[in-house]
């Protein structure tokens, strides 16, 4: 089943009526009825992080149809949580292109294109290509979404600094090399993307600074 399928949604304990009707309002469902059960809306934020990550400003789609969920049931088959799943690239690997509203904003190596939903707060996020004025919100966020984005970006961020991991990531070592007819990881495409990946994760670690010094901050508190 695709995002887009849930009807009764509810956003910090009020419900709010289907996925898509969140989104339009810039905020995430946190919780779903399902088979007459309320349940927690699980994985979510960290695919979301992910999406920033890796330049996927179609992540969700403007539909909600390039995600789905899974119900996770216990031992007696009663459903205990919704997860979502990524069901569709969507556009990874968009670090520089029109459609990323965020870098567009945020651009210096070129005409820097003025938009109130990403100038306003750059930590808003951004779910299709075709949502260019509507983002989901960081401040209408709970606070356990906002920790669940935060964790996800700083153990994602943690990974792209490893040089191998991002090297096969690249190359895409195993898997078919083209996306949309486009080769990567050989010649100046690969290397175009790299340089593309390393930019864009920087710049996430600016925007969401003092969220990722907060949350290892935490983290250093839990191992002592």
């Amino acid at each position: 089943h695709d995002l887009s399928s849930l009807s009764h949604c509810f956003c910090n304990g009020e419900k709010m009526g289907s996925f898509l009707n969140c989104l339009n309002l810039g905020l995430v469902p946190d919780q779903i009825l399902i088979e007459d059960k309320i349940l927690p809306l699980q994985g979510l934020m960290e695919i979301l992080a992910t999406s920033r990550l890796l330049g996927d400003t179609d992540v969700l789609g403007g539909t909600a149809k390039n995600a789905g969920y899974v119900i996770e049931r216990d031992a007696v088959g009663a459903p205990t949580i919704v997860r979502a799943v990524k069901i569709d690239p969507g556009s990874a690997f968009n670090f520089r292109g029109e459609n990323n509203f965020v870098y567009q904003s945020w651009n210096v190596k070129g005409k820097r294109k003025e938009n109130e939903m990403w100038e306003k707060d750059r930590r808003n996020v951004q779910f299709g290509n075709g949502m260019k004025e509507v983002g989901i919100r960081w401040k209408e966020l709970s606070e356990r979404q906002r920790k669940e984005f935060v964790e996800g970006m700083g153990r994602g961020i943690e990974r792209m600094e490893e040089e191998e991991m991002v090297r096969r990531f690249v190359e895409r070592e195993g898997f078919e090399r083209s996306v949309g007819g486009r080769e990567l990881g050989v010649g100046r495409e690969g290397a175009e993307c790299l340089e593309g990946l390393r930019e864009n994760v920087a710049m996430q670690g600016e925007i969401y600074l003092a969220e990722l010094e907060e949350w290892r901050k935490r983290r250093r508190s839990y191992l002592l």
